[in-house]
């Protein structure tokens, strides 16, 4: 994961949110995106070097005449070491060194260390990563307490963070952007425009004679139910704002704590710089 920091995508800049700016929203929609694929790119990027590490470490003991599996694990003098510890902020995680060994049996391309290859699919990786501990739990089951439990919460964890991350499809950003575009554009109409005295043929109160059929009263009440209809629409589009941060953030958290559990330092540290990207001054949430 030697580059997984250059990978990572700049999203600084403004993107002020304007009831009324579709270019503004298009920009927001686009900066969005962009962080979703950096998020998801940093992501791969970990999952391949976990498993990378793992046929290496294996390879290594084989070639050594192979030695005790455990005496190798859980070093924690090691940030970059596969079966690295560390807790994610809210979540309570059991990375038992026992559940960390790896397939005794080739598949998917292990080339006889028993670790399949990395894939370019996140999900893909993550699902081998699964199986590893699977195995090592049912090899351990009759020695270890709770190695199969602990087993299962690592593995709901990692398919249920490697899910969000890759399934931030930006078709469902795009489609919250026009339903939020929609919103925003629709609270002048020419009714509204009609009861602050104006019409399409005139200025207000004259011209096209949108102000002469209506007493002070309706006109009063006109203004009103427009200045309401403006605020209900910045409402709506404030709203909607905090909901795409929000989507966001759970892509963002999720992916953070797939990089911690793997404890792959270079991904922690782009997550770290994507966070500031994303949210620092003058970034989308910023």
């Amino acid at each position: 994961m030697d580059d997984a920091s250059q990978t990572t995508i700049s999203v600084r800049g403004s993107v002020s949110m304007s009831a009324t700016s579709d270019d503004v929203e298009e920009s927001r929609y686009r900066h969005i995106c962009a962080a979703v694929r950096a998020i998801h790119d940093v992501c791969l990027q970990s999952t391949q070097t976990y498993l990378q590490t793992h046929r290496a470490n294996r390879l290594a003991r084989s070639a050594a005449g192979g030695g005790d599996e455990h005496q190798h694990q859980h070093q924690h003098s090691s940030p970059n070491h596969p079966d690295h510890t560390y807790y994610p902020h809210h979540f309570h995680h059991h990375h038992n060194p026992t559940t960390t060994t790896t397939l005794t049996s080739d598949n998917n391309g292990a080339g006889g260390t028993g670790i399949p290859n990395p894939t370019t699919s996140l999900l893909q990786n993550v699902s081998s990563i699964c199986t590893m501990l699977w195995a090592g739990a049912q090899r351990d089951r009759l020695d270890v307490l709770d190695v199969e439990r602990l087993a299962v919460e690592n593995m709901s964890s990692l398919l249920a963070w490697a899910e969000t991350v890759a399934l931030g499809d930006c078709d469902e950003w795009r489609r919250s952007f026009s339903s939020s575009t929609t919103t925003n554009s629709s609270t002048i109409t020419p009714t509204t425009m009609a009861g602050m005295g104006m019409t399409t043929g005139g200025g207000r109160g004259g011209g096209g004679g949108g102000g002469e059929g209506l007493s002070a009263h309706d006109q009063t009440v006109g203004i009103d139910g427009d200045a309401t209809g403006v605020g209900a629409g910045l409402a709506a589009a404030a709203e909607e704002k905090d909901q795409q941060d929000t989507a966001l953030w759970r892509v963002f958290e999720a992916g953070s704590n797939l990089c911690a559990w793997l404890g792959i330092a270079d991904g922690v540290e782009a997550m770290a710089v994507l966070e500031g990207d994303i949210w620092g001054r003058g970034g989308i949430g910023g």
